[in-house]
């Protein structure tokens, strides 16, 4: 772990303050990325101390299974169901 100022701490599961100040940032994360997340959960952040915190923060954006079908062909059309 590095306590140098300007040195970046080790990776970790964020602090519901740090949690909140990611959730904070969503909107802008998003307008950036021109992409709305329906899931935007911080999962580990690593701070470097200078002027200020930088924070910087990895995000799940889970994908989730909406159904199987089986027994198609290849010639069958995609549907949505």
């Amino acid at each position: 772990m590095s306590n140098i100022c300007g040195g970046v701490k080790e990776e970790r599961e964020p602090t519901e303050a740090e949690t909140a100040i990611a959730l904070g940032l969503r909107s802008d994360v998003e307008n950036q990325l021109n992409r709305k997340f329906k899931h935007f959960r911080p999962v580990s952040i690593r701070t470097q101390i200078v002027a200020g915190i930088n924070y910087f923060f990895k995000v799940m954006n889970e994908t989730q299974l909406h159904g199987v079908q089986h027994g198609k062909k290849h010639s069958d059309k995609l549907e949505y169901f």
